[in-house]
C-alpha cells in the first residue's frame, strides 16, 4: 500500500484529525487571549482599587483636618461665650448695685425708670 492509496483510504480520518488539530489550535489561541484579557482586567481593577484606597485615605485625612478645625472653632466660641457671659454678669451686678443706690437716694427716679422701661404706672 502506497502513501497515496493510504490517503485515499483514510481521507476521512485524516480530514477529521486536521479539523480536530485546527480546532485545538483555535481553542488554545482563544483560551490564551481570554486569559490575557482576564489578566489585563485584573490588573486594571487592582489599579482602580489602589486609586480608591488612596482617595479614601485622603478623604479620611481631610475629615480629620475638618474635625480638628471644628473643635478649635467650638473651643474659641465657648471661650468667647464665657467671656461675654462674665461681662453680662458683671454688667448685671453693676446695674443691680446702681438700682439699689437709686432706690435709697432717689426713689422717684427709680419709679420713673420702671415706668419707662416696663410701660406701667406706679400706684401707691
Amino acid at each position: 500500500m502506497s502513501f497515496i492509496s493510504s490517503i485515499q483510504t483514510y481521507w476521512r480520518e485524516i480530514l477529521f484529525a486536521v479539523v480536530l488539530l485546527g480546532m485545538s489550535a483555535f481553542w488554545y489561541y482563544d483560551r490564551s487571549s481570554i486569559i490575557r484579557a482576564m489578566d489585563i482586567a485584573a490588573e486594571r481593577y487592582e489599579k482602580e482599587l489602589e486609586i480608591i484606597k488612596e482617595s479614601a485615605q485622603r478623604e479620611k485625612e481631610r475629615k480629620e483636618e475638618l474635625l480638628q478645625e471644628y473643635r478649635v472653632k467650638i473651643y474659641d466660641l465657648e471661650k468667647e461665650y464665657k467671656k461675654i457671659e462674665e461681662e453680662i454678669s458683671l454688667a448685671k451686678d453693676e446695674r443691680v448695685e446702681e438700682i439699689k443706690k437709686i432706690r435709697i437716694k432717689n426713689p422717684q427716679k427709680l419709679i420713673r425708670e420702671i415706668e419707662q422701661t416696663f410701660g406701667f404706672e406706679y400706684v401707691e
